[in-house]
């Protein structure tokens, strides 16, 4: 039993191999008949013999044979830089214009790449091929080289039993998933610090400590690389999906004046070494200034619209001239985001008040030894010292943000340029601890920004980005 089991097994592909070998052998046929038509179409497209420069009737006819009785060419001998839209001419038409546009000479044209998409059935075939149509000079005499046409056919062929026919050439107007590529710079012009509803931050240190504060006139830059990608690739420029990556900085100046803190510390006596006294100190700074950078890594996710008008048609040319496109781009972007300042004041710490020991402490008041501290006598007591040192601000690792956009695009060949107004408008909290109440400036290795005492902090941005980027085609 197990034998004939193993013996079923082997027929079967056995039986099966002489049908896969015949359908490889079609299918070997087809293509040659594929090719040979291609290379046919290619040299006699020229409509003229190799060795001469003017068309000539037999050509022709030999061209008339490699297609179908009633099949329509597109028309790819224009001498302009944009093709004649609709025209879809037979085949003695399409001989006709060449002959009377290029007054009897042939059009100098080459072929580059091809893709070969055979049809289910083996009755069928589309090719793309790569035209490119090299334009007569328009003064000759200075024996300079004329520019070029450069498009991509759509073949639609019949398969028969001994050739393959011509069915119609269209243009390929299929497009690219990603539309283009582009690098952009930006700079904000308007960067703000705002709490609820775009109001000015609060800050919310507690009573004990006080202090007047003003935020200076902030700054930003963004560089970055962005792709736009069709949702639809049945539209050249409807709606994108813009997205990339970005990195900017944004800094800005946040002044502290008459800050005063009090509190109670231990300290040690220099007349009295073996006794510690607890008491009463304040710390005072006339002015501190933090110079704040914040620094994210964004991603945008938004979408972006052409607007239409006169320019907006269906796959423009590589080769066609300089266009203007307007569009809109929104959505939300996310962003990881660090931040550094760089702080310096001049501090006064200093001993207030009356102290006592600290080994009285769990005696009553009227119990204790309570005495005035001599500045001179107590350590680490210091007037005006000048502190400047770097140190982080604690932000929130991921941050969202509404950005809206008008953008003014000009095309040239394969390249766009553009101008792109924005406005950015923070949604959640930069600070991981907003409306933080201790606002510390001594000792230097407990301080935390002023920043991170503004409740419900946001930043809103308005700038202007401009970008270089390219137009990318389908290939095939």
């Amino acid at each position: 039993m197990k034998n004939l089991r193993i013996h079923r097994l082997l027929v079967i592909p056995l039986m099966l191999f002489p049908a896969m070998l015949l359908h490889a052998q079609d299918e070997l046929q087809n293509l040659e008949k594929i090719e040979k038509c291609i290379r046919d179409y290619q040299d006699l497209s020229t409509l003229g013999n190799p060795g001469s420069p003017y068309v000539d009737t037999a050509t022709i006819n030999a061209f008339r044979e490699l297609f179908e009785l009633n099949a329509t060419l597109y028309w790819d001998l224009y001498l302009s830089k944009t093709p004649k839209p609709g025209y879809l001419p037979q085949v003695d038409a399409y001989a006709d214009s060449a002959i009377r546009l290029y007054n009897n000479m042939k059009p100098n044209v080459f072929y580059g790449k091809r893709h070969i998409i055979p049809g289910a059935g083996g009755k069928t075939a589309v090719v793309y091929l790569v035209k490119i149509n090299h334009l007569p000079d328009e003064n000759p005499e200075k024996k300079t080289r004329g520019s070029s046409n450069i498009m991509t056919l759509k073949l639609l062929l019949n398969i028969y039993s001994d050739n393959a026919l011509i069915q119609n050439i269209s243009r390929d107007t299929r497009l690219a998933r990603i539309r283009s590529l582009s690098v952009q710079a930006g700079y904000s012009f308007i960067t703000s610090l705002s709490g609820d509803l775009f109001g000015k931050p609060v800050s919310a240190v507690v009573p004990g400590v006080t202090s007047d504060y003003s935020t200076g006139k902030p700054y930003g830059y963004t560089i970055g690389l962005l792709a736009d990608i069709r949702l639809n690739r049945q539209h050249p420029d409807g709606l994108l999906l813009s997205t990339g990556l970005l990195y900017s900085g944004t800094g800005f100046d946040i002044s502290v004046t008459n800050y005063e803190n009090a509190y109670r510390q231990t300290f040690g006596c220099s007349s009295q070494p073996e006794y510690n006294c607890e008491g009463t100190v304040v710390d005072r700074a006339p002015s501190v200034s933090e110079k704040i950078t914040i620094n994210s890594v964004s991603i945008p996710v938004t979408l972006k619209w052409y607007l239409p008008g006169k320019n907006s048609g269906h796959r423009p040319d590589r080769s066609s001239g300089p266009r203007l496109k307007y569009y809109l781009r929104a959505g939300p972007q996310i962003s990881l985001l660090s931040g550094t300042t760089r702080v310096g004041y001049y501090l006064s710490h200093s001993a207030e008040g009356k102290f006592f020991y600290v080994s009285q402490a769990n005696l009553p008041d009227s119990a204790r030894t309570w005495f005035y501290l001599d500045d001179q006598d107590a350590i680490n007591i210091f007037s005006n010292k000048n502190y400047n040192y770097a140190a982080s601000v604690r932000l929130n690792k991921l941050c969202v943000s509404a950005l809206a956009a008008f953008g003014i695009e000009a095309k040239i060949n394969s390249i766009t340029i553009g101008l792109e107004p924005w406005l950015n408008i923070g949604i959640t909290p930069v600070t991981c601890r907003p409306g933080r109440t201790g606002y510390n400036l001594y000792p230097a290795g407990d301080f935390t920004s002023f920043l991170e005492t503004y409740k419900t902090i946001r930043i809103t941005s308005f700038g202007v980005n401009v970008f270089i980027g390219n137009l990318f085609s389908r290939k095939y």
